[in-house]
């Protein structure tokens, strides 16, 4: 009995922890969910790793003009050395020996490049801005994704709603046809006619069930929480739209960071023909030293200047900046063409918009006059004026007009919306 009663009482506490760990449902927005889903996107973080890239390597390059240490040594032993065989009387020539060692420490100092540190700086600058572009286009799409997600996942809802409210309308008319039939008025078949109408809606209610909880599922993993039937989309609001053509995409950013690019490396070959000047020291112990005649060990030291200059270098120059300039024509042609497709990209995109609106009106149109049809085919059916296959002819008939209506609402919002991911103004 006691364990009974133990039994109960956990069963108790755990029904009411188990209901709060269900979340409840909540309302979402397109906007919420972009967001949501930029923040679990994994290139998003390469931006960072760009930068601590481009730091680096600019660290490197700056490092020229750091003094540079060197530390050699050497032990060697050789077949002949030079000697001096003119007799001479009184002198008597060293003999120099044949095992030779040296420890070296050679110190460089950059006085002077030319510019070419300072260029190849701007080079990795202008290329790290170039990746980061990339990652940038990269994220765009990643948006566009969320987005069509969530406008198909609006477009299920609606249709979703619509076959629900036509399925609520044919239970009333079931109903109504019931009573009617008690009377003699319509028969069996004219009720199981509207039955078999409804396990159609119903049939269509769940194929759209299937598409909106797939579509949620993908949602889902994009935005990283989950995101089921319960919850509720917000329908976007874009009350206008940018009349003149505009073009802040990434891609056409990137033409322009390629063709600077291409200017940086192209003043690199300039500065790199530039002669360079260096100071250089060289301390030393060993046998022998500076003084080849001197074969006992010790130590020596140099300072000096160093200048380093490439006169002629068959031209090879020239023709870099001549190939650059040939990419930055191709570049240049490139861009062109992309902001031609662009162009017309966003003129198709007004059109659509145009069209939709247009469409709707229409909608709104047709429904108004298919309303007293409806009313006045089912008074006429009720009463067995006409057959109940003519009526549900006309109910399909408005049936479609609805879900053109709901479907051509979020289709348009959903032009407004890729007008602007056309143009680059969607954030």
């Amino acid at each position: 009995m006691i364990k009974n009663l133990i039994i109960l009482i956990a069963l108790l506490i755990t029904i009411p922890v188990a209901e709060a760990q269900q979340s409840p449902p909540r309302i979402l927005a397109m906007d919420q969910l972009i967001d949501s889903a930029m923040m679990h996107f994994p290139i998003s973080e390469k931006k960072a790793l760009i930068q601590q890239s481009r730091d680096m390597k600019v660290e490197n390059i700056r490092s020229t003009y750091l003094p540079s240490a060197l530390l050699n040594g050497q032990a060697s032993y050789q077949s002949d050395v030079t000697k001096i065989n003119v007799p001479i009387p009184g002198f008597s020539a060293p003999q120099i020996a044949k095992d030779w060692y040296k420890l070296n420490l050679d110190i460089s100092q950059m006085i002077y490049d030319g510019g070419y540190t300072r260029v190849m700086s701007e080079v990795e600058q202008k290329d790290m801005r170039m990746q980061t572009t990339e990652v940038e286009q990269a994220e765009q799409e990643w948006r566009d994704k969320v987005a069509k997600l969530y406008f198909r996942a609006l477009t299920f809802g609606e249709q979703m709603k619509v076959i629900r409210l036509l399925m609520n309308n044919l239970d009333l008319t079931v109903t109504q046809l019931a009573s009617s039939q008690k009377s003699g008025v319509v028969l069996q078949s004219d009720v199981d006619a509207v039955k078999a109408e409804k396990l159609n809606y119903q049939q269509q209610q769940a194929e759209l069930s299937a598409g909106y909880t797939a579509t949620l599922s993908m949602l889902s993993v994009f935005c990283g929480f989950s995101i089921t039937g319960e919850d509720s989309l917000l329908v976007p609001e874009f009350a206008g739209y940018e009349s003149v053509y505009t073009n802040h995409r990434k891609e056409d950013e990137y033409f322009v960071l390629a063709t600077d690019k291409l200017s940086s490396i192209r003043k690199l070959e300039t500065v790199n023909r530039r002669p360079k000047i260096s100071a250089f020291g060289q301390y030393g112990y060993g046998r022998p030293g500076y003084n080849m005649l001197d074969d006992g060990f010790g130590d020596y030291y140099m300072v000096g200047l160093r200048l380093n200059y490439k006169i002629w270098d068959w031209k090879n120059a020239q023709r870099n900046r001549q190939l650059i300039d040939i990419q930055q024509s191709m570049l240049a042609l490139g861009r062109e063409q992309y902001q031609q497709q662009h162009k017309a990209s966003w003129e198709a995109q007004v059109a659509e918009i145009d069209k939709f609106d247009l469409l709707i009106q229409y909608d709104n149109q047709i429904l108004s006059l298919q309303k007293s049809v409806i009313e006045t085919a089912y008074s006429r059916m009720k009463n067995g004026m006409i057959t109940t296959t003519a009526y549900l002819i006309e109910l399909s008939k408005h049936a479609k007009s609805l879900l053109d209506l709901e479907t051509h609402k979020i289709r348009q919002i959903n032009a407004r919306y890729d007008l602007k991911y056309i143009t680059g103004n969607h954030e």
